[in-house]
């Protein structure tokens, strides 16, 4: 068992570390490019058309889905950690009828006294409120709902700092420190878990 979970959090771990490789590789190449192109294009129309795209769609596009896979990240790891540790998991889960899946889990943890949860509520609050936004990019495509409308207005109080904002057409909009923010908090997470449930030393730090 040992072994299997051992393979287990290395593949975790490569997985978030190419979570944060990918991210910040095309977000990299999408800025140089769009920077090279505004350096040496005099027209300003054909700029706007060619930026336009990059802008409004493939980054759309690509954040959407980058975050989708961090959230993904996030919850295979709880419930793997989880499923390895809490007796009678399954069934504790059950009992948890309200709130999302992370919330599900947190009021599991709550009950485990090897588990600090205070030393990660921190992170544990910024992913409940990026799992929320998650739902709103899986079942909506970024369709702003109301709970996501109260996360963003909070969020765009951070300036420059913020994930999110909302385009005039009611989309979510999700700022270049949406991934880094989400990845770091996951990981972070993850890392006091397995130090805390399996006793392992942090593998995760960012």
């Amino acid at each position: 068992m040992l072994a299997a979970e051992d393979d287990k959090v290395k593949y975790l771990r490569k997985r978030l570390d190419n979570l944060f490789y990918c991210n910040a590789d095309i977000e990299n190449r999408l800025r140089d490019d769009g920077n090279q192109f505004i350096n040496t294009c005099h027209d300003e129309r054909a700029c706007n058309e060619y930026l336009w795209p990059i802008e409004t769609v493939v980054l759309i596009t690509f954040r959407y889905t980058m975050l989708t896979a961090v959230c993904t990240f996030l919850e295979e790891s709880v419930k793997f950690l989880c499923d390895r540790s809490v007796a009678d998991y399954r069934n504790k889960l059950k009992a948890c009828q309200h709130g999302t899946w992370l919330a599900k889990h947190r009021q599991l943890l709550a009950d485990n006294t090897t588990v600090d949860l205070a030393a990660i509520k921190a992170h544990l609050d910024t992913m409940e409120e990026f799992v929320q936004v998650r739902n709103c990019i899986v079942h909506e495509w970024g369709r702003v709902n109301g709970n996501v409308d109260r996360i963003i207005e909070i969020d765009e109080k951070k300036g420059a700092d913020c994930c999110f904002g909302k385009w005039k057409d009611g989309f979510l909009r999700v700022t270049d420190q949406a991934v880094p923010t989400a990845a770091i908090a996951s990981g972070r997470i993850v890392n006091k878990l397995l130090q805390d449930l399996l006793g392992l030393p942090g593998h995760f730090v960012y």
